[in-house]
């Protein structure tokens, strides 16, 4: 459980109008991304569930609730996510998978622009780069770029956020991480076994550069690497049961967005392996974020 009171002020300042505590706010916010809400929609369902979340005489407005995705801060939601990884059982190390995705931040289809011939751009789409517990199949860490960034500049602060909430034993990711840099942070300063795949299969072992990326080349563990797909497994349930575009048009808006999605996933996948019938439901969802009514 992770009670969100715990986390955060009831209310964001002594002037606010407390209408409606940062607690709500919080959970209504996680709601939305867990049913793949727009904020507009979300008074509708809300209006369903006022009990249970505390709304006396009416709910929250959507545009209270993007006021509060303006104010909140991204490390909170990092934080709050964190929390969630921390939910599951834990070993004394953890297995990573590190994977990037691209998140829509636009509501056109693509039968749309294609009919309006209309080119879709690169800076389109949100890149969101996770490390993902391969054991438990939980997100333990995001950054988001817009998507001309690379991949590899994502690839040592996503391991040093992941090795500051749990020790870390194998670090895999695709060959487009590949770099010697990339081994000997993880090998040495982490104290990991990075298994990343070369880019070049053919080169012999006589011509690849890097002490770690020679001892990779002589032998790869594949059947440790292939656990790497369990990342790709979380991208794709994570687009499939939360949607796959953004609504909000600020660039750090959308951030946020994401953030609470990734909070929203931990969450179902938490729901998913509890033996308790419980967490079936949404009521179970809410039950995870407010234990108390």
């Amino acid at each position: 459980m992770i009670p969100v009171k715990r986390l955060m002020k009831e209310y964001s300042n002594k002037f606010s109008k407390r209408d409606f505590t940062q607690h709500q706010l919080a959970v209504s916010a996680c709601l939305m991304a867990y049913e793949d809400k727009v904020y507009r929609d979300v008074p509708d369902f809300l209006f369903e569930l006022k009990e249970y979340l505390g709304f006396v005489d009416k709910v929250t407005h959507f545009t209270a609730l993007q006021k509060f995705l303006r104010r909140i801060l991204l490390r909170l939601l990092d934080f709050i996510l964190q929390k969630t990884y921390e939910a599951f059982f834990q070993t004394k190390a953890a297995n990573i998978g590190i994977d990037s995705a691209g998140e829509r931040t636009s509501h056109a289809s693509n039968h749309y622009i294609k009919r309006m011939k209309r080119r879709s751009k690169r800076k389109d789409y949100l890149k969101h780069a996770i490390s993902v517990d391969t054991d438990q199949q939980a997100i333990i860490a995001a950054i988001d770029r817009r998507s001309d960034a690379n991949d590899n500049v994502d690839f040592e602060p996503l391991v040093e956020r992941s090795c500051r909430i749990v020790p870390l034993n194998n670090v895999t990711a695709d060959k487009g991480y590949d770099s010697e840099e990339h081994h000997r942070f993880v090998r040495e300063d982490i104290g990991g076994k990075s298994i990343i795949p070369l880019r070049w299969e053919g080169t012999p072992v006589s011509r690849t550069k890097g002490k770690y990326r020679k001892k990779l080349r002589k032998y790869f563990p594949k059947k440790r690497y292939h656990r790497r797909s369990l990342v790709e497994t979380v991208n794709f349930v994570e687009k499939t049961k939360l949607g796959d575009e953004l609504t909000s048009k600020k660039w750090w808006m959308k951030k946020k967005e994401q953030r609470f999605k990734d909070i929203a996933c931990n969450i179902c996948r938490y729901m998913k392996v509890s033996s308790s019938a419980l967490f079936l439901s949404t009521a179970g969802f809410l039950h995870f974020f407010l234990p108390s009514p």
